[in-house]
Protein backbone atom coordinates (compact mmCIF):
# COMPACT_ATOMS: atom_id res chain seq x y z
CA UNK A 1 0.00 0.00 0.00
CA UNK A 2 2.84 2.38 0.86
CA UNK A 3 4.38 1.80 -2.59
CA UNK A 4 1.07 2.67 -4.25
CA UNK A 5 0.74 5.90 -2.25
CA UNK A 6 4.33 6.87 -3.08
CA UNK A 7 3.71 6.12 -6.78
CA UNK A 8 0.53 8.22 -6.85
CA UNK A 9 2.24 11.08 -5.02
CA UNK A 10 5.24 10.91 -7.35
CA UNK A 11 2.97 10.86 -10.41
CA UNK A 12 1.01 13.87 -9.11
CA UNK A 13 4.26 15.76 -8.52
CA UNK A 14 5.45 14.91 -12.03
CA UNK A 15 2.18 16.10 -13.57
CA UNK A 16 2.28 19.31 -11.52
CA UNK A 17 5.85 19.98 -12.63
CA UNK A 18 4.95 19.44 -16.29
CA UNK A 19 1.97 21.76 -15.94
CA UNK A 20 4.03 24.52 -14.34
CA UNK A 21 6.82 24.07 -16.89
CA UNK A 22 4.44 24.39 -19.84
CA UNK A 23 2.77 27.45 -18.32
CA UNK A 24 6.13 29.12 -17.75
CA UNK A 25 7.92 28.35 -21.01
CA UNK A 26 5.19 28.08 -23.66
CA UNK A 27 3.25 31.12 -24.81
CA UNK A 28 -0.47 31.01 -23.98
CA UNK A 29 -1.51 31.30 -27.65
CA UNK A 30 0.64 28.29 -28.54
CA UNK A 31 -0.84 26.27 -25.64
CA UNK A 32 -4.36 27.15 -26.77
CA UNK A 33 -3.49 26.19 -30.33
CA UNK A 34 -2.26 22.78 -29.15
CA UNK A 35 -5.46 22.26 -27.15
CA UNK A 36 -7.52 23.00 -30.28
CA UNK A 37 -5.37 20.55 -32.27
CA UNK A 38 -6.03 17.91 -29.61
CA UNK A 39 -9.78 18.55 -29.68
CA UNK A 40 -9.98 17.85 -33.40
CA UNK A 41 -7.35 15.10 -33.59
CA UNK A 42 -8.49 12.16 -35.70
CA UNK A 43 -6.51 9.24 -37.02
CA UNK A 44 -7.52 9.86 -40.65
CA UNK A 45 -4.55 8.94 -42.85
CA UNK A 46 -2.11 8.68 -39.94
CA UNK A 47 -0.74 5.27 -39.06
CA UNK A 48 -1.61 3.94 -35.63
CA UNK A 49 1.90 4.84 -34.44
CA UNK A 50 1.71 8.37 -35.86
CA UNK A 51 -1.70 8.91 -34.29
CA UNK A 52 -0.47 7.59 -30.96
CA UNK A 53 2.52 9.95 -31.08
CA UNK A 54 0.35 12.98 -31.94
CA UNK A 55 -2.12 12.02 -29.23
CA UNK A 56 0.67 11.80 -26.65
CA UNK A 57 2.23 15.11 -27.66
CA UNK A 58 -1.01 17.04 -27.84
CA UNK A 59 -2.56 15.50 -24.73
CA UNK A 60 0.20 17.02 -22.64
CA UNK A 61 -1.24 20.42 -23.58
CA UNK A 62 -4.82 19.37 -22.84
CA UNK A 63 -4.39 17.65 -19.51
CA UNK A 64 -7.55 19.29 -18.18
CA UNK A 65 -9.46 17.18 -20.76
CA UNK A 66 -7.77 13.99 -19.66
CA UNK A 67 -7.45 13.84 -15.89
CA UNK A 68 -6.54 10.17 -15.52
CA UNK A 69 -4.87 7.41 -17.48
CA UNK A 70 -8.23 5.65 -17.74
CA UNK A 71 -9.75 8.74 -19.37
CA UNK A 72 -6.76 8.90 -21.73
CA UNK A 73 -7.39 5.32 -22.75
CA UNK A 74 -11.07 5.99 -23.44
CA UNK A 75 -10.24 9.14 -25.48
CA UNK A 76 -7.65 7.21 -27.46
CA UNK A 77 -10.12 4.48 -28.52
Amino acid sequence: MKDLIEHVTEENARERFKSLFVERFFHKAMRESKVREFEVLEQGRLTFEQYGWEFTLLSSHASHFIATHAMKARRFE
